[in-house]
C-alpha cells in the first residue's frame, strides 16, 4: 500500500458518498475516514486567527488611514469603530485567518474519496468560480496558496506516522 499527499480542489463526490464509496471495502472505507478526518482536523487546528498589528508594525499609509478613520468616527460620520489592521502570514508560514468577514478557508476543508477510489483527497474546496482568496489578488487559486503558505502538507506530515495504526484499527473492526 502506498501513501501520498494530494491537493485537489475539484471534489465532486464528498465525504465518501454512499453510492460512490460502495465500491470500496468496508475496511478501507473506515481507514480512509479515519485518516482523512485526522488530517482535516489537524489542518483546521493549524489555522490561527490573525492578531492586530501593533502601531509600530503599521506602515505609514496604514497609520494615516487609521487616523482618518478615527477622525470620521469621532465626528460621527461613521458608526464603525476604528481598529488596527490584522497581520498577514509570511511566505512559508501557515496562513492566518481573518474572521471578519468569515474566513472561507477554515470552514471549507473537506476530505473525499479520489476518483479511482484508491486514496483520500483532503483540502479546501474552492468557493464559487474565479473567487479570489486574498483581497490584494496575490493568490487566485488554492494551489498558489498552498505553495506559498503550506498548511495541508504539514498536517499530513504530522498524521503520517499514525497511518499504519489507523489501518490496523480498520482491520480489527
Amino acid at each position: 500500500m502506498s501513501v501520498g499527499a494530494t491537493f485537489d480542489v475539484k471534489m465532486q463526490q464528498r465525504f465518501l458518498d454512499r453510492e460512490f464509496a460502495d465500491a470500496v471495502s468496508p475496511m478501507m472505507r473506515r481507514f480512509f475516514t479515519r485518516a482523512g478526518g485526522a488530517i482535516r482536523k489537524t489542518a483546521r487546528q493549524s489555522l490561527r486567527k490573525a492578531r492586530r498589528k501593533k502601531t509600530s508594525e503599521m506602515s505609514e499609509s496604514e497609520r494615516i488611514k487609521l487616523a482618518r478613520w478615527k477622525d470620521r468616527y469621532e465626528a460621527g460620520k461613521t458608526q464603525l469603530k476604528p481598529v488596527r489592521p490584522q497581520i498577514s502570514s509570511r511566505p512559508g508560514q501557515i496562513p492566518l485567518i481573518h474572521p471578519k468577514p468569515q474566513s472561507l478557508l477554515k470552514d471549507r476543508i473537506f476530505f473525499a474519496l479520489s476518483r479511482d477510489r484508491e486514496s483520500v483527497v483532503i483540502g479546501p474546496e474552492l468557493v464559487g468560480r474565479n473567487r479570489r482568496l486574498k483581497r490584494s489578488g496575490d493568490f487566485t487559486t488554492l494551489e498558489q496558496l498552498e505553495e506559498s503558505r503550506p498548511f495541508m502538507a504539514p498536517a499530513f506530515d504530522l498524521i503520517f506516522p499514525r497511518l499504519p495504526q489507523y489501518l490496523e484499527q480498520a482491520k480489527g473492526q
